[in-house]
């Protein structure tokens, strides 16, 4: 009874250490985050380090705004001296070894040459550049997450068809055994099966690998550990291609930050040519003190007492033409603003029109893609057909199959790369959203909805069920 006993208490004490050892994974599958476009857009928009940089950016440039503007305020400034008496030969009796000095003063800048207007309004324009950048960061940042997405969601799929064609090759390779039992087939017919399950293999953790390395992008850019696991919630959709080239160049001309960045540019370089025309114009100042002289600290004992104003007129009438050499520099400068204006319009045409025709083509080889796909399952039937009724080889088969793999991949990846297009056709023109709803919201689904990445889905969908709503 005792051992029995013992035996008892061993399984119980195993069965719990078996429980707390499952309770992690178990915890962990429950919290497991679900993540959709949309709420990627939003975590990215809280904790992208490169964003928060130019974030901080913009609030330095205010604080600078606000500095420059305040330079042209009256400004106060105490003195307090002391002075000790080191020889007093000549001095009476009642004469003490050392007096103070406080002086307050108050000096209001009246003319300048426009220095100090010129450099706040170059500050204010700084601030509103930095306004234009923290914009053109958020777009980066948002085709770059769009990007890492449509990435994510093709990986999965192709991993889901990495297995399913494994499945088949492995089915192929069961028929091919059993037909070479019957004696209907010659054993390279298995051979050739059996090679081709070793390659579907390969490919499978091929695709494995893509699919954890597109997960680790996207933890990077919305700054998670790169092997964080999540569930994707998301599909590859099929929306009208609606742009005009005419469109996008217009748009891209009135919306582009970095445009806008270009023009600021020159109206900085404008008033630093002022700032710099200051330096040959006369400095006039007003100041304002108030001065008291004594013998104490406490400035008790044989006070004075004397405030004055002052107005001060400082020019520099030469310096062997260095103001005027600045000035030349200055010119120049705002020639090189304009210069690079006129460049980065050309530029922002060229990558409109290779970002436009690049999403074009893409939208137009997707009906091409759909029909070869059509045809290569139907041709994949046929020769399992044939394969069964001994009328066609194990070479037909695996060739059909190869066919029908390679028409699927291409076909998913052309999806994404169409999505991927007109994401980065926006951030050429310039418009981009962040709304993170699926752009292909009012179109009609190509691919299902992914289920969970790390794990797949316990029920494999037929070869011909991807396609089934492509209409």
């Amino acid at each position: 009874m005792g051992m029995v006993g013992r035996g008892i208490r061993r399984a119980l004490h195993g069965a719990a250490l078996a429980a707390l050892l499952m309770l992690p994974s178990q915890v962990e599958a429950q919290a497991l985050e679900t993540l959709t476009l949309k709420k990627a857009l939003e975590m990215g928009y809280r904790a992208n380090l490169n964003l928060e940089s130019t974030r901080e950016t913009l609030t330095g440039l205010k604080h600078l705004e606000s500095a420059s503007y305040r330079e042209m305020f009256p400004t106060m400034k105490l003195t307090v001296t002391r002075v000790d008496i080191l020889d007093q030969s000549n001095a009476t009796d009642n004469s003490k070894p050392e007096s103070y000095t406080a002086k307050a003063a108050v000096t209001q800048p009246i003319f300048k040459g426009g220095s100090l207007w010129s450099t706040w309004k170059s500050a204010e324009l700084a601030t509103d550049k930095g306004k234009l950048d923290v914009i053109r960061q958020e777009q980066t940042l948002i085709k770059d997450i769009k990007t890492a997405w449509y990435s994510l969601l093709k990986a999965a799929y192709l991993r889901d068809e990495a297995e399913e064609t494994l499945g088949r090759l492995n089915q192929h390779a069961k028929n091919a055994e059993a037909f070479f039992a019957e004696g209907r087939y010659w054993r390279n017919e298995v051979l050739q099966a059996q090679v081709k399950v070793a390659q579907g293999a390969q490919s499978l953790i091929a695709a494995e690998n893509t699919l954890e390395l597109a997960k680790s992008t996207l933890n990077q850019l919305l700054k998670r550990p790169l092997d964080a696991e999540f569930n994707v919630e998301g599909k590859l959709a099929k929306v009208p291609f609606t742009w005009t080239l005419n469109d996008a160049m217009s748009l891209a001309q009135a919306k582009r930050p970095d445009l806008e960045s270009a023009r600021i540019d020159i109206k900085v370089g404008k008033w630093s040519e002022v700032s710099t025309t200051a330096a040959i114009l006369p400095d006039v100042s007003l100041v304002a003190d108030y001065l008291w002289t004594g013998v104490d600290k406490d400035f008790n004992v044989s006070t004075t007492r004397k405030g004055t104003a002052t107005i001060t007129a400082t020019w520099d009438i030469w310096g062997w033409g260095s103001s005027v050499q600045d000035i030349k520099a200055a010119q120049s400068d705002n020639k090189v603003y304009k210069h690079t204006y006129e460049n980065l319009i050309d530029t922002i045409a060229l990558e409109v029109k290779t970002a436009y025709l690049s999403a074009d083509e893409a939208f137009k080889q997707l009906p091409v893609l759909q029909k070869s796909l059509n045809q290569a399952e139907e041709n994949f039937k046929v020769n399992q057909v044939r394969y069964q009724e001994q009328l066609g080889t194990a070479t037909d088969v695996l060739d059909a199959l190869d066919l029908l793999t390679t028409s699927r991949s291409s076909y998913v990846t052309a999806i994404a790369t169409y999505l991927t297009s007109l994401a980065d056709l926006e951030y050429y023109v310039g418009v981009q959203d962040a709304t993170g709803e699926d752009i292909g919201a009012q179109a009609g689904e190509l691919l299902p909805k992914l289920g969970t990445i790390p794990v797949r889905s316990a029920t494999a969908k037929p070869a011909n069920e991807v396609v089934t709503s492509a209409q």
